[in-house]
């Protein structure tokens, strides 16, 4: 990811609410999706990966969603903060 990029991903988790109508999984999935057709088509899968290797969280046919839910069950947080703290990790490294 470009800085352009990364600061706009900050931006949004740091404000969803300017974004979206309400904080919820579905509305921060169609977001994302929407954010890497225009922007970085690899964001995802950059996240997929970060779950698959650092945190032994497999991919499954139900994508980066299910991972992010995985990872939050076992870190007893919210969705949203749990992809909260993934992206941010992922903008920081």
């Amino acid at each position: 990811m470009n800085e352009a990029q990364k600061k706009a991903i900050s931006h949004f988790l740091d404000r969803p609410l300017m974004y979206l109508y309400k904080i919820e999984k579905e509305q921060i999935v169609a977001f994302i999706h929407g954010f890497e057709i225009g922007n970085n088509p690899q964001f995802t899968d950059e996240l997929s990966n970060l779950l698959e290797n650092k945190y032994k969280i497999k991919r499954r046919a139900l994508g980066w969603p299910f991972q992010v839910q995985k990872f939050s069950e076992i870190k007893s947080l919210d969705w949203f903060d749990a992809f909260k703290l993934l992206s941010n990790e992922l903008i920081n490294n």
